[in-house]
């Protein structure tokens, strides 16, 4: 008898002791195609952020994504630059997003590397 209560005891020191995680869902997305391919940019305080391409080159057609902390799609936009090239590489580094774009100078016949910059709305700061 003595033996029940102190495996009773035990156990209400235990459930005492652990602690639950709490868990968030976000709404389901639907998505149209079904071979899409994605790029985590990386997490800023104000988001995760996520590019998305119907091909693994990611070069044209490219769509941003921006989730919040529970992983709720906050903004999906196609990217927004203001260059028509082929997108070269994209980061995120404090809370700024670059974007490398290639493009054809006319002018002197040669492919320019240039920089666009998103702040973390997705909006261009600056000229290209």
């Amino acid at each position: 008898m003595l033996k029940h209560f102190y495996v009773g005891i035990i156990l209400i020191f235990l459930t005492r002791l652990s602690f639950c995680q709490s868990v968030e869902w976000s709404n389901p997305q639907k998505i149209k195609s079904k071979t899409g391919y994605s790029q985590i940019l990386g997490e800023s305080a104000s988001g995760v952020y996520v590019l998305r391409c119907k091909d693994n080159s990611f070069s044209r057609d490219v769509i941003i994504e921006k989730y919040k902390a529970n992983l709720a799609q906050e903004l999906s936009i196609p990217m927004p630059i203001s260059i028509n090239g082929i997108l070269e590489r994209v980061l995120l580094f404090d809370n700024i997003i670059y974007v490398f774009v290639s493009a054809k100078n006319n002018v002197s016949n040669k492919i320019d590397l240039l920089l666009q910059k998103l702040d973390e709305n997705l909006k261009p700061i600056g000229n290209a």
